[in-house]
């Protein structure tokens, strides 16, 4: 087996696994059943999702897929993927981080 594909949704793997699919290209998504675990937030349950080729020798086929369906486009999988969620606590911690720094100061002055 061979990893060809790491998400952290299982809606993007399932997507690409379709696609793999339609050329008769078998794989298996790994991470997918933790989105089935009670009491993990959405974030955490769709993280390290994994989609791996059963067999290497269809990985130049593969990879001809996943670029021409854009999976291999950065920009895409940036908008959708984790780098959206880490900007966004980025943002929060560097509020939190002025707003700490506003209060020390008022409370100096």
């Amino acid at each position: 087996m061979k990893l060809i594909y790491s998400t952290d949704t299982v809606a993007r793997a399932e997507e690409l696994s379709n696609e793999l699919a339609r050329i008769d290209i078998p794989i298996h998504i790994s991470g997918a059943n933790a989105a089935e675990l009670p009491g993990f937030s959405a974030n955490y349950r769709d993280s390290s999702v994994g989609v791996w080729l059963m067999k290497e020798s269809d990985f130049p086929r593969a990879i001809e897929v996943m670029t021409a369906t854009g999976f291999l486009d950065k920009k895409r999988e940036n908008a959708n993927g984790f780098n959206g969620h880490a900007k966004l606590v980025i943002a929060a911690v560097m509020a939190l981080i002025f707003a700490g720094v506003a209060a020390f100061l008022a409370s100096a002055s």
